[in-house]
């Protein structure tokens, strides 16, 4: 597993022996940043509490407390948490295939839920999320928004977690832009790291480009080696270019174009298929199923 993201192959089940504490993806916590298991025990060391649920980033957080072991993950929910219940049966996992597969191999049931599964045959991508807490599979949830898992004498309940994140604008607005202007202050002090701006227009571009700036006014050392502003170039993307020019202009900074469908590179498919399953597959279609009728369509997931 890359440091960084969050293993879709963590499961526990009610049969398990409870894991020692473990975190996995990234966080911010006010203007640090933490990656991984590395990073969040350094982060202890310092002084710090440890990082349990509801903080900003993308990320698992397992540690026990007390008697009881906390399972939960950012306060956004950008890092997945899956519960299967069946009986006295239970499981948790981080990825919905991956939990499905699991306890298909333990002998437990699974069921399917059709009114979910017909949604993946939708040609509207909204539908290709999850809509719910509901899963294609009648035993597996999703576990909501400001919640945790406890796992206390061999049962699973859900808990309310305060949520301590900054990624929304529940406070001023000046102290939420202070603050990620800060972060990413810490994300380019690293020399290695590279920003590339998608210059379109969109309501994204903009907000990235603006505290870029505004880190920029701030005394922020930024080298502007490290950071590019390009935009996808190609028939029927005119208007794009357009925008993206004009965009540049104003902001007084140089283009660069990339035909679209350029190779960017070359990867295995049957290893890339196998991720998009792990991490998507369920929970955000970003693959389109060629089916036309749900009607007659046959699918093993």
């Amino acid at each position: 597993m890359r440091e960084g993201l969050v293993d879709p192959a963590f499961v526990l089940t009610s049969r398990d022996d409870p894991p020692g504490d473990l975190f996995q993806g990234y966080a911010f916590l006010g203007s640090d940043l933490v990656i991984g298991t590395t990073g969040a025990q350094s982060w202890q060391l310092g002084g710090n509490a440890p990082i349990g649920p509801g903080e900003d980033g993308c990320y698992l957080s397992v540690r026990r407390v007390g008697h009881a072991l906390v399972l939960g993950t950012d306060y956004r929910g950008f890092a997945r948490l899956f519960i299967y219940r069946s009986g006295r049966n239970w499981a948790l996992g981080t990825s919905l295939m991956g939990l499905a597969d699991h306890v298909r191999g333990l002998g437990w049931p699974l069921t399917a839920n059709p009114s979910v599964l017909a949604g993946w045959m939708s040609p509207h991508p909204d539908y290709k999320h999850m809509q719910s807490r509901h899963s294609v599979f009648d035993e597996i949830e999703l576990v909501g928004l400001a919640r945790c898992l406890l796992v206390e004498d061999g049962a699973v309940r859900e808990e309310p977690v305060a949520a301590h994140g900054n990624g929304r604008t529940a406070g001023p607005f000046d102290e939420f832009t202070d603050t990620w202007i800060s972060r990413l202050g810490t994300v380019l002090s690293n020399p290695g790291v590279r920003i590339r701006i998608d210059v379109s227009g969109g309501l994204d571009t903009r907000a990235v480009a603006a505290l870029l700036f505004a880190a920029q006014e701030v005394g922020i050392d930024i080298d502007p080696q490290n950071v590019t502003y390009g935009v996808t170039v190609g028939p029927g993307r005119e208007a794009d270019e357009r925008v993206a020019e004009d965009v540049a202009r104003h902001l007084g900074v140089v283009l660069a174009k990339r035909l679209a469908g350029s190779a960017r590179g070359t990867t295995d498919p049957h290893g890339s298929v196998s991720e998009w399953r792990l991490r998507n597959l369920g929970q955000y279609g970003t693959i389109r199923l060629p089916v036309d009728d749900p009607g007659e369509a046959s699918l093993r997931i």
